[in-house]
């Protein structure tokens, strides 16, 4: 990447590099309920590529009014933070390994500090998305009732008494809310907008 390009051009362009392949990523989880790995390789490459070469100028980061490329380290970082934040979520299975995976991605485009607040605002989506599919396909009982048992068995300390067959509500592709939710936090930096974390 040329060294002599504008912060705002090379904010521009990544940017819509990165739309364009959260764009993607969406429609294929949609068809196909999964993500590929070799598209999520591009973008870490990508992401990093971008912070590792592109202009300095204020070194804050894609999502400012101030850009400048994070540098790679501090990309790879962004990729570890992003990565961790959602393991959790995996590992009781509200989440797929490509969710998480996709979160890495993301900050290795936006760095550490700000994946914090990008995966804050896709929590947010993703939770408002799941509401009103739930509505979409009736099956906003079934859900309570779910939770509910959920809930008492953590209190309880007793297996949940459900049986998956007959009360799971569908999963739902989450690559959607993270495209929306990421980008519309992107926007929101962008456009000034102060960070939802910060320290």
């Amino acid at each position: 990447m040329d060294k002599n390009l504008n912060p705002i051009d090379w904010q521009l362009v990544s940017f819509l590099l990165l739309a364009i392949y959260m764009a993607t990523l969406a429609v294929e989880d949609i068809r196909h309920r999964r993500v590929s790995n070799r598209q999520l390789f591009w973008m870490v490459c990508l992401g990093v590529a971008l912070n590792a070469l592109g202009p300095h100028g204020s070194g804050e980061g894609l999502l400012t009014n101030h850009p400048g490329a994070l540098g790679g380290r501090t990309a790879l970082m962004g990729g570890l933070v992003g990565l961790v934040l959602l393991l959790p979520f995996y590992l009781v299975r509200a989440f797929g390994a490509g969710d998480i995976k996709l979160m890495a991605v993301l900050g290795t485009f936006v760095g550490p500090v700000e994946i914090l607040g990008v995966t804050l605002s896709v929590l947010l989506v993703g939770g408002l998305f799941a509401i009103l599919r739930l509505l979409w396909i009736h099956k906003t009982r079934l859900a309570l009732v779910n939770i509910a048992g959920l809930l008492s068995s953590l209190t309880t300390g007793n297996e949940p008494a459900m049986d998956p067959s007959t009360q799971s509500v569908e999963r739902m592709p989450f690559v959607p809310a993270i495209a929306v939710g990421s980008l519309a936090y992107g926007f929101w930096r962008w456009s000034g907008g102060a960070p939802l974390i910060h320290f």
